[in-house]
């Protein structure tokens, strides 16, 4: 029996995707740590980030799983490690908040586009953007980077979670207005 990529749930790209969201605890523990294992497990996180998409593509196994999977493991590295530096006072609340509120507002939109429309929602430009400048952010965090090296990660990182984040409410409109429509 020949499965429909879409059907496909067990593929090294979505393999990938979840071994990332799984390394966001290990991730923290090391940075709670100082561990050496830090140097790794975020290596291993961008490039996991830049190649399951790829290789989905590449063997035609792009799958609705890894679709909804990767920005879920983004969302779960993200969060872990912003809650560790929240919860030891190393970042402002209202920036924990404002990332908490943005990811958490994005999966919702995400959700009930999955649950009414059967719609997958798509990375847009802005929010690729973001997601890079908040790993900028995030290693200047964990690798004690001088403050002025953190501030110039952490204002453009604002903007373009705000930017992509508008996008996101853009597209959750358009696909409303229109499938209500049909």
């Amino acid at each position: 029996m020949n499965l429909a990529p879409k059907q496909i749930i067990f593929t090294l790209a979505n393999g990938l995707t979840f071994l990332r969201a799984l390394s966001a605890f290990p991730i923290v523990l090391a940075i709670q740590h100082k561990s050496l294992w830090i140097y790794p497990l975020i290596i291993f996180c961008a490039l996991s980030d830049m190649l399951d998409g790829y290789l989905a593509r590449l063997s035609d196994r792009v799958t609705e799983i890894g679709c909804i999977l990767d920005p879920t493991a983004d969302s779960l590295v993200v969060a872990a490690i912003m809650s560790y530096f929240y919860f030891n006072k190393m970042i402002p609340g209202a920036l924990w908040w404002f990332i908490f509120c943005r990811y958490f507002l994005i999966g919702v939109m995400a959700l009930v586009l999955w649950i009414n429309f059967k719609y997958i929602s798509r990375a847009n430009f802005y929010g690729k953007i973001s997601v890079i400048l908040t790993g900028l952010y995030l290693i200047t965090l964990i690798f004690e980077f001088p403050p002025l090296y953190t501030s110039i990660c952490l204002y453009p990182m604002i903007f373009f979670q705000v930017i992509s984040f508008l996008f996101y409410c853009k597209t959750f409109r358009i696909i409303t207005l229109q499938k209500q429509l049909v």
